[in-house]
């Protein structure tokens, strides 16, 4: 993993869908904004969406889920978001089981600090997330190169 340098700060924005399953887990808009330290979380990028937007999942581990509710029963909150106009905006939000993996070669842990406003994602975070490898593109690499007999 990666050395952490330095905490990012940045707005998020919730689509209704988001939303609504994010109160069905228990876990409030608000607890990302009132933290008192930031989140570790773990980014992992997926292939641009059909549009060519920047799509990224936040991972955030059972530790940093409890931070946000107390209804997950151990497993990992995981928000799906793409980049929209500037802003980092949350379509989805699922739980994962906590016995998989977290801290791949494909994802990158950092430090993310929340805020409710409309300030654009600094430039800085969404460069970190563009020169990631997409998660589905490593996986069709490793998958194409087992077939052809590479050792990896």
């Amino acid at each position: 993993m990666a050395t952490q340098t330095k905490t990012y700060q940045t707005s998020i924005r919730l689509t209704k869908t988001a939303s609504e399953k994010m109160r069905g887990f228990g876990i409030s808009e608000r607890s990302f904004f009132m933290a008192d330290k930031p989140f570790q979380v773990f980014l992992e990028r997926y292939p641009s969406t059909a549009d060519g937007s920047l799509s990224v999942a936040l991972l955030f581990s059972a530790e940093q889920t409890e931070r946000l509710t107390d209804q997950a029963n151990g497993q990992l909150a995981v928000l799906h978001c793409v980049f929209a106009n500037h802003q980092l905006l949350v379509t989805n939000v699922t739980l994962r089981k906590a016995y998989q993996a977290l801290g791949t070669n494909w994802q990158r842990e950092e430090s993310i600090q929340f805020n409710n406003s409309r300030d654009p994602v600094p430039v800085a975070f969404m460069n970190l997330i563009n020169r990631m490898t997409p998660a589905k593109e490593r996986s069709d690499y490793v998958k194409s190169a087992s077939r052809a007999g590479k050792v990896i």
